[in-house]
């Protein structure tokens, strides 16, 4: 394979990496957003905690408190579960990422040699074609000596 059909795989394996670059991170705002809302969540339910706690509070002041501190369980409960889908996909596109960054360095490996191996074969040639001019011109001034 020519280096020139290598620089264009390099080119795609490195936007490929780039837009699981671009997708890590749009997974990693939105793992940054659930877990701050779960984060408010528990703060609102230990908020509502200390509301119980006056000594003023009425049974029904009291029935509602508890029912409301059931619901922000419950929305916690299910926030924890979409941070958890969250990690887990940033994870799946951190591994992503990895592979796309590996695969890209072993190309550009493969594609530096095969440069190097045209370069080297270009300047062979090179030096051929002056050794063979070199010669048929030494050749013409022996024989009109």
């Amino acid at each position: 394979m020519t280096s020139k059909r290598l620089g264009r795989l390099v080119r795609l394996k490195k936007l490929k990496e780039q837009a699981a670059a671009a997708e890590l991170a749009e997974e990693q705002q939105t793992l940054g957003q659930a877990e701050d809302e779960l984060q408010r969540l528990r703060a609102e339910a230990e908020a509502a905690d200390f509301a119980v706690v006056r000594p003023d509070v009425s049974p029904s002041e009291l029935a509602m408190a508890s029912a409301w501190q059931d619901q922000l369980g419950r929305r916690a409960a299910q926030q924890q579960g979409v941070v958890a889908v969250a990690e887990e996909r940033v994870a799946e596109r951190t591994g992503e990422v990895q592979e796309a960054w590996r695969d890209r360095r072993l190309l550009e490996g493969v594609h530096g040699r095969a440069v190097e191996r045209e370069t080297a074969a270009d300047e062979g040639a090179e030096r051929r074609r002056n050794d063979d001019i070199a010669l048929r011109t030494y050749g013409r001034k022996g024989g009109e000596a």
